[in-house]
């Protein structure tokens, strides 16, 4: 009946990443962005894949041997997109809009 006492166990899981010693340092800018987007990594990167929100690729580029870029993203529609910049060992993250 709906006066039964109701025992339940709660587990919380601490679902946070922990900080990644291997994150390559990135700053990318300006972003929000017209066309131009400039890298500047900690490393030399390797490779750049920039996906939409679907994960569709929509750029990529192999054996860059830089530490610093200039994207030009004319080509993509307005929106906002992931880019992923990768080392050899290592690789990071950051979110993009194309305004």
């Amino acid at each position: 009946s709906a006066s039964d006492a109701i025992n339940a166990t709660v587990t919380i899981v601490d679902v946070s990443v922990p900080e990644n010693p291997n994150l390559l340092e990135l700053s990318v800018y300006p972003n929000p962005t017209t066309e131009i987007i400039n890298v500047e990594a900690s490393e030399l990167i390797d490779y750049i894949i920039i996906t939409d929100l679907n994960g569709k690729i929509v750029y990529r580029e192999n054996n860059i041997n830089s530490t610093t870029l200039t994207l030009n993203l004319y080509e993509l529609t307005r929106g906002i997109y992931i880019i992923k910049i990768g080392s050899k060992d290592n690789y990071n993250f950051k979110k993009i809009i194309k305004s």
